[in-house]
C-alpha cells in the first residue's frame, strides 16, 4: 500500500493526470485550496476508473505555506 499526497497547489492538473502503476491498495490524498480548487474532469474520471481510494481536503489558507503545513501535519497522522 502506498499513499500519494498531492499539493494541488503546485502541481495542479498536469501534476496528476499521468499517473500510472497505481495498485487498488494505493490511496491518492488531493490537498487543495480557494486558490486552486478546480480540477478536470478527465483527470478525476482516470483517478476513478484504477479504482483507487482517493481524498480531497480542502485547505484554509490565511497565512503563507498554510497547505504545506496542513498536508504535513496530515502525513504524520497517517
Amino acid at each position: 500500500m502506498n499513499y500519494y499526497f498531492v499539493d494541488f497547489e503546485n502541481v495542479r492538473t498536469d501534476g496528476i493526470k499521468n499517473m500510472t502503476g497505481l495498485q487498488a491498495a494505493d490511496e491518492v490524498l488531493i490537498f487543495y485550496s480557494e486558490q486552486c480548487k478546480n480540477i478536470s474532469l478527465d483527470v478525476f474520471s482516470n483517478l476513478t476508473k484504477m479504482d483507487v481510494a482517493t481524498s480531497c481536503f480542502k485547505v484554509n489558507v490565511g497565512t503563507k505555506n498554510a497547505l504545506d503545513f496542513q498536508l504535513a501535519s496530515y502525513l504524520g497522522y497517517r
